[in-house]
């Protein structure tokens, strides 16, 4: 399946050591004053609010916006975003502009709006800026229809409880202590407020998005991963083609690598046998499948600290058929293939058509229709036969990259 590398969405500030620029004034003011103007309607309280999965290792909450219900991904590596139709049917005012990079380092200028106030649970949120975006495209590749991304200018009101076990999220502007045994991780925040980790990979420190937003583990750029001794004694899988996905860049067809990592500490604290993911672009991320591997995780921003149980409940794991698709007007096309797999031993191309699957056509279906197929055959089958143009066929076994 393809991968959301992250909708990771934060706000551009240019570096200065000696002093502010205005232009760096005026940056600042503008967060402050339409970003981090968010409030919160109780005080003194805890909620709490089922979040779902959907199989893609992300979190899904429903909040209420003027009563009617939507579904947003809860992404503590992205400002809060909105769908263009809920922008549009609100009618929102125009607050500003201002620079934002995706995962990917593509950079774009974003306007803002203000959102009078959004529920989650029985709390209601008020005074949001937001940013607007055409979601179709994630939405698609999901399989999931989703209408906004709940982000840090909101998250960074209070104190989080992501509560894996028992698929739930629990809030509050208390603190919210861990039930079990836990390693504490100070963190910054960046100039979207989202939580920043140092990482220690061989000789390289580097600070790391915390990132719920990402369905991976460990995102690292080519840059710094090859360039450490740790590549040396750490081989990793590769793959060519669109494995990826982040806000700005859909179509970027590059060598994907994977692989398990002896070690690498966060703050200090050693991990070990971790799964990583090496990019030409990308940010360094860390990514909800890492944190899934534990029963919560506990962000509170009051004291900027994060929590992560010392036991490892299930660990990850990557499986696979060898390629991932892509619907393409009607037609379904092999847009990844691991290197290596059978899938790709046994002659399946890049670019390929794909008209069975377990002998259920695929000619001319809709992509609604294509999810269903997707659903019932690429994540809860171990072994499919598949059908290409070419009138070639292939029986292939999942496997554990």
């Amino acid at each position: 399946m393809t991968r959301i590398q992250s909708l990771l969405l934060v706000l551009l500030i240019p570096a200065c050591i000696f002093g502010q620029t205005p232009t760096e004034q005026q940056a600042i003011e503008n967060r402050d004053k339409y970003l981090y103007a968010v409030s919160c309607s109780q005080k003194r309280f805890t909620d709490k609010i089922p979040f779902d999965d959907y199989d893609l290792s992300q979190i899904f909450i429903t909040v209420l916006i003027q009563g009617k219900p939507y579904l947003f991904l809860y992404d503590t590596g992205a400002i809060t975003i909105i769908s263009d139709e809920i922008r549009e049917a609100l009618n929102l005012d125009l607050l500003y502009q201002n620079k934002m990079v995706d995962a990917s380092n593509i950079t774009h200028k974003e306007t803002f709006y203000k959102l009078d106030d959004l529920t989650i649970g029985t709390t209601k949120f008020k005074n949001i800026g937001v940013a607007s975006q055409n979601l179709d495209k994630f939405s698609q590749k999901m399989c999931l229809q989703i209408d906004g991304i709940l982000g840090s200018n909101i998250i960074r009101t209070l104190n989080w409880k992501i509560d894996y076990k028992n698929k739930q999220l629990i809030f509050s502007d208390k603190k919210i202590k861990p039930s079990t045994p836990s390693n504490s991780f100070h963190f910054e925040e960046n100039f979207s407020g989202s939580p920043i980790l140092v990482l220690i990979l061989g000789e390289y420190n580097f600070k790391t998005t915390f990132d719920t937003g990402n369905n991976m583990d460990f995102n690292l750029p080519n840059a710094l991963f090859f360039t450490s001794y740790k590549s040396k004694t750490n081989p990793l899988e590769s793959g060519y083609g669109l494995n990826t996905l982040t806000l700005y860049n859909t179509k970027d067809y590059d060598t994907t690598f994977i692989g398990r990592l002896d070690s690498l500490y966060i703050n200090k604290k050693l991990y070990q046998n971790q799964l990583i993911w090496v990019n030409k672009n990308t940010s360094p991320l860390l990514g909800n499948n890492f944190l899934k591997q534990y029963d919560e995780v506990i962000i509170n921003y009051s004291k900027g600290l994060i929590y992560i149980p010392q036991t490892i409940s299930k660990q990850s794991k990557e499986t696979t058929f060898g390629f991932s698709t892509e619907y393409q007007n009607g037609k379904i096309i092999v847009c990844h293939l691991w290197n290596h797999s059978e899938a790709s031993n046994k002659g399946l191309q890049l670019g390929d058509t794909i008209t069975k699957i377990n002998e259920v056509n695929l000619e001319h279906i809709t992509d609604k229709e294509w999810c269903d197929i997707k659903k019932t055959y690429l994540l809860k089958t171990e072994t499919i036969t598949i059908e290409t143009s070419k009138k070639k066929k292939y029986s292939l076994d999942q496997y554990n990259l």
